[in-house]
């Protein structure tokens, strides 16, 4: 069905997010912009050495709502609905004022674009 099949924005995002969490020679960050402005930081995975509490809440607030909606275990967030977490984010809102946060929550209908960008160019 192609209704649950991820939108090719959701699969970019994705994508470039587990290429920011590689360890290569360079760093690089993810980079994307919104309305509000841009946002910088890291795919959040629970591997992190600090614990990734904003993606725990986030798992166990997808089980309940599978839960409440009669959903299947195997239940994934089909097109542009869904999320992605950050670590160590940035955003940079059109004025230019920067809010740091260690953990922060992107939902993919915000984003108009992606890319990646080496940490020591931020």
């Amino acid at each position: 069905n192609m209704s649950d099949k991820m939108s090719i924005k959701k699969y970019i995002v994705q994508l470039l997010g587990n290429i920011s969490n590689e360890n290569t020679l360079e760093k690089y960050n993810l980079f994307l912009v919104t309305a509000f402005g841009t946002i910088s930081g890291k795919f959040g995975t629970e591997s992190d050495n600090n614990s990734c509490v904003i993606k725990s809440l986030c798992d166990k607030a997808f089980e309940s709502y599978k839960e409440k909606y009669e959903l299947s275990s195997d239940y994934t967030i089909s097109g542009n609905d869904g999320y992605i977490i950050l670590k160590d984010a940035c955003i940079t809102n059109i004025q230019g004022t920067k809010s740091i946060f260690p953990e922060l929550i992107v939902f993919f209908d915000q984003i108009i674009a992606a890319s990646l960008v080496a940490e020591k160019t931020l």
